[in-house]
C-alpha cells in the first residue's frame, strides 16, 4: 500500500540516538487528568503535570523505556482524524501530526482507538473499520509518515518485541458468510489487501483465531491459539520468521487454552495444567498441575 504523507503542523525533530540522560528520567506512567496529561516517575507517588493548555486529550501511551509519549490531542479545528503529539517525557516536544486530515482521501478507520509505540522510532495507530475488521497504521515520528498499513481480521495485531515485525490475522470482509471465512495467520506483508491468502494456513482450510499471536523475547518466532471450523478442536499454530510453520494439539484442554513465553519455551496452559514445548520440539513437557 502506498505511503500516505500528512500535514504536519509542528516538526521538532529529535535526532539521534536517546541518551542515557533521557533513559534516565523515563516515567512510570502517564495519564490524563482535567484534560492535561500527567506523568510519574517509576515508582513515585507524585505526578507531575507535561501540559497546561486546557485542550481535550485522550489516549495518552508510553514508550517502553519510559522516555517518550504521545497522546490524541483534540480541538484543532481541523476535524481530523486524530492529531497526534509525540513528546520526551519531561515534556520536550518531538512532533505534532495530523492524523487523516480533511480532504485526505483515505477510507480505513473510523475512528483512533488505540496508541502504541512499538519503537522510540514507530507508533501505531489502530482503530475500527467495522464490527469485524480493524486498521493498524504504523507512523514513524521523525518523518511524521505512515511506513506500514494493516487490515485486520479484529484487533488480533501484534509487533514483535524490536518493534520490527508484525503478526496479525488477515482481513476478512465483514460481510462474508461464516462458512466462507478463511481467516490467515500473517506475517509482514504476507495479506494485502489484493492477496488475502498470504498467509497460514490457505486458503482450503478453515481455522478460527480466538485470541491475538503472541510473539517469542527473541523476535523470531510467533504462536496463536485456534481451533478448527467443522470440529472445534483446539489447537496451537506456530510460525516462524524463517519459514516453518507448525501445528500443535495439546494432550488435554480442561478450559480456555493459552500461550506465552519464557525465553524460546512456548508455554500453553488450559485450565489448571500448564505445558512446555521447547523450539524445534513437538512433544508437550507437563510443567505443573493445580
Amino acid at each position: 500500500m502506498r505511503i500516505i504523507r500528512f500535514t504536519l503542523l509542528l516538526a521538532v525533530l529529535l535526532v539521534g540516538a536517546l541518551t542515557s540522560q533521557e533513559h534516565n528520567q523515563g516515567a512510570g506512567s502517564v495519564f490524563v487528568k482535567d484534560s492535561e496529561i500527567y506523568v510519574t516517575a517509576p515508582g513515585a507517588a507524585e505526578a507531575h503535570r507535561l501540559t497546561n493548555d486546557g485542550q481535550p486529550k485522550s489516549l495518552p501511551a508510553l514508550s517502553k523505556d519510559g522516555s517518550r509519549i504521545v497522546f490524541n490531542r483534540g480541538g484543532d479545528g481541523l476535524r481530523a482524524l486524530a492529531v497526534l503529539v509525540a513528546l520526551l517525557s519531561d515534556g520536550t516536544p518531538l512532533r505534532e501530526i495530523v492524523f487523516r486530515p480533511p480532504g485526505s482521501n483515505l477510507s480505513g478507520m473510523r475512528f483512533v482507538e488505540k496508541l502504541e509505540w512499538i519503537s522510540n522510532q514507530r507508533l501505531v495507530v489502530s482503530g475500527s473499520l467495522n464490527p469485524s475488521t480493524a486498521e493498524y497504521a504504523v507512523i514513524d515520528v521523525g518523518s511524521g509518515e505512515q511506513v506500514k498499513d494493516y487490515m485486520v481480521d479484529g484487533f488480533n495485531w501484534a509487533a514483535s518485541p524490536d518493534g520490527s515485525h508484525a503478526a496479525y490475522v488477515g482481513y476478512v470482509p465483514h460481510f462474508t458468510q461464516e462458512e466462507a471465512r478463511r481467516p490467515q495467520l500473517c506475517l509482514d506483508d504476507e495479506c494485502p489487501l489484493d492477496r488475502p491468502f498470504g498467509g497460514y494456513p490457505g486458503p482450503s482450510i478453515h481455522l478460527e483465531f480466538v485470541a491475538p499471536p503472541v510473539w517469542s523475547p527473541d523476535s523470531s518466532v510467533v504462536a496463536i491459539v485456534a481451533e478448527k471450523y467443522e470440529t472445534k478442536a483446539p489447537l496451537v499454530i506456530v510460525r516462524s520468521l524463517g519459514g516453518k510453520n507448525s501445528e500443535f494439539a495439546p494432550p488435554r484442554v480442561d478450559g480456555l487454552l493459552g500461550v506465552s513465553w519464557e525465553g524460546t519455551t512456548l508455554v500453553v496452559s488450559t485450565g489448571s495444567t500448564f505445558w512446555s514445548l521447547e523450539r524445534g520440539s513437538s512433544v508437550f513437557t507437563i510443567r505443573n498441575s493445580r
